[in-house]
């Protein structure tokens, strides 16, 4: 799972209610926020992780492969608790 936001985030609706967001409040809130989740594999002769997205708030990234975070440097820990593993990265 990745989950990235803009900061500072943008303001509270304007209704102060999180159903009722005016139609340039819901343009910044998407703009300014993107997050994906799904399977991972490891290429360990690239060095690279790629991630198998299975569901995201941008839909053309669904059931696409991608390298996150690709030109940051990464750091990335293995819990050897699931079969699959969870992946955390630090920049």
């Amino acid at each position: 799972m990745i989950q990235i936001m803009k900061t500072p985030p943008g303001p509270p609706f304007a209704s102060g209610d999180d159903e009722k967001p005016t139609g340039e409040e819901v343009k910044t809130a998407f703009t300014g926020y993107f997050a994906y989740f799904g399977t991972y594999s490891v290429d360990a002769a690239k060095n690279v992780v790629i991630h198998h997205v299975e569901g995201s708030l941008k839909p053309s990234f669904i059931g696409t492969d991608h390298p996150p975070l690709s030109s940051w440097p990464v750091t990335i820990l293995l819990s050897a608790t699931t079969k699959r593993g969870a992946g955390f990265w630090s920049v």
